[in-house]
């Protein structure tokens, strides 16, 4: 079971929803502003991002999700300047915010 879907056996599926309802919004914007901060190159604003980010991202992430925000919060710039990082960071974002919005919308 993921977290997500411990935390819907524990509360029920209309507390989550309710969480989610207000949490979404703000990871998804997050998520936004990170993309943008690593687009920029301003590696100090995504690491603040990244941290944000992590606070809640247990709850859906993946593994390689979670390592790459923790390598953006380091500052792991021999990672974060490679060409595809940011293409494969928004793809991961993306599937993840789409599997918590399959729980909210139950």
């Amino acid at each position: 079971m993921t977290e997500i879907e411990n935390i819907v056996a524990v509360l029920g599926q209309e507390k989550v929803s309710a969480l989610l309802h207000t949490i979404l919004p703000h990871i998804t914007s997050r998520s936004h502003i990170l993309l943008e901060s690593l687009r920029a190159q301003d590696w100090d604003h995504a690491a603040q991002i990244a941290h944000k980010i992590l606070s809640t991202a247990n709850l859906f992430a993946s593994k390689p999700l979670l390592q790459n925000l923790i390598a953006i919060e380091r500052g792991d710039l021999n990672l974060l300047q490679q060409a595809s990082f940011s293409q494969t960071l928004a793809h991961q974002l993306e599937s993840s915010i789409s599997y918590l919005d399959t729980f909210h919308k139950h």
